[in-house]
């Protein structure tokens, strides 16, 4: 079956067929784009949690407080929020300085905007993962399947439909892992810090690279996070000398009232109702556990084989997760696809299975999410695809070392 999917796709039928698709879906956003511009206002796709990024960085280019939440909610309710919508930021306030070229629009236009360039760092991100996955030496064939899988992918509609950031931090891990597999450490370092926008997601992915840059003495990997963040802070303390005063208030009386959907949110609602704490222990157990395997092993890491591990490992145990930050899950998701696409996966039936498995959650995630409005139940996904990985991870035949051309790093 893999050779046979390597002959369909070198046909051109089939380049043309996957062009025309993505193509068509293009299009179809394109007009609804154009439909939106007029009327684009808060209820309309991408504004839910974009409205808040929005007004916090107001406050912060006005010399105000981004975390008081009183003015933040003045800044919504004049554009429409209803009381119960409206939302606070939580992120860190460099954030802010990021995304601060769409601030001097006017809501309509900095949310539009941030749609049409969120989904453009998506679709890199995702050709990023792709070529990387491939290795140095092989082709970057079919590429436009990750593109379709990329916006088949829920987690990424959800991100596109609330107005996230997570698409950011998708960039950083993407970012990450095609400059750390070239030895480009500056480079990867400064991706790496766009994880900072929400690290408790990538804690253990956070907790390896640690690792990593001290055991094997990267030092430039620092150097690159310190030249993209540092002039960030500086930019953030002339606007706002106050700021760290201000988030340190603002993180010392956490939402711990949300219920999200991981291990931890699960094990909250339906076991330790009223311990909201509990959600910290998977992500203290698997923390532990993952310095403790270390510091005993002492692995050199090959962050091809590395990277979908961790993220899948991390984003079901962070303390707090919700479906769009479950974006950074395209990595394993298309690293299975690339095994299937480059026939890795051995065996007839295990590839039948495989692809079958993938479907099915691409359809039950998208079918959910259409049906059920509730964020707790979007805790299996990243549990099921974990599943899928591993059955098709021992289902894979390696790849030649000479094929990869370099070292491991």
């Amino acid at each position: 079956m893999g050779d046979q999917f390597s002959q369909l796709r070198g046909r051109p039928a089939f380049r043309i067929l996957t062009r025309v698709l993505f193509l068509l879906v293009v299009l179809v956003l394109g007009w609804q784009l154009l439909s939106l511009w007029g009327g684009y206002r808060f209820g309309s796709i991408g504004t839910k949690d974009f409205v808040a990024y929005w007004g916090a960085g107001r406050l912060l280019w006005s010399g105000e407080n981004p975390y008081d939440f009183g003015k933040l909610r003045q800044f919504e309710a004049e554009l429409g929020v209803p009381p119960e919508s409206q939302t606070a930021v939580w992120n860190p306030p460099w954030l802010l300085v990021w995304i601060s070229p769409l601030l001097p629009l006017p809501f309509g236009a900095a949310g539009v905007t941030w749609l049409v360039l969120s989904g453009v760092i998506i679709l890199v991100s995702a050709s990023v993962v792709w070529r990387t996955l491939a290795g140095p030496s092989s082709p970057n064939r079919a590429l436009p399947v990750a593109w379709v899988a990329a916006f088949a992918f829920f987690p990424t509609l959800s991100t596109l439909g609330m107005g996230q950031v997570s698409s950011l931090l998708l960039l950083g891990v993407a970012g990450f892992f095609y400059s750390a597999c070239r030895r480009r450490d500056y480079l990867a370092g400064a991706f790496l810090a766009l994880a900072t926008i929400k690290p408790h997601v990538l804690y253990l992915f956070c907790i390896a690279v640690l690792w990593w840059v001290v055991a094997e003495r990267r030092w430039r990997v620092v150097a690159g996070f310190c030249a993209m963040l540092l002039p960030t802070l500086a930019i953030l303390t002339l606007l706002s000398p106050g700021w760290l005063t201000a988030y340190r208030t603002a993180m010392a009386d956490p939402p711990l009232y949300w219920i999200t959907p991981t291990v931890g949110g699960m094990l909250r609602l339906w076991v330790f109702p009223d311990a909201p704490r509990v959600q910290f222990l998977p992500p203290l157990v698997a923390g532990l556990a993952l310095l403790g395997f270390l510091l005993m092993k002492r692995p050199s890491f090959d962050w091809r084989a590395a990277a979908g591990p961790l993220l899948l490992a991390s984003v079901p145990t962070a303390a707090y997760g919700w479906s769009f930050d479950q974006v950074v899950l395209l990595v394993p998701y298309l690293e299975i696809i690339r095994w299937v696409a480059d026939g890795r996966i051995k065996g007839a039936r295990e590839r039948a299975l495989v692809i079958g498995a993938l479907v099915t959650l691409t359809v039950a995630m998208v079918g959910q999410g259409l049906l059920v409005q509730s964020e707790h139940f979007f805790f299996w996904p990243p549990l099921a695809l974990a599943a899928v990985y591993v059955y098709a991870w021992f289902c894979r035949q390696p790849v030649p070392e000479m094929r990869l051309g370099e070292k491991r790093i």
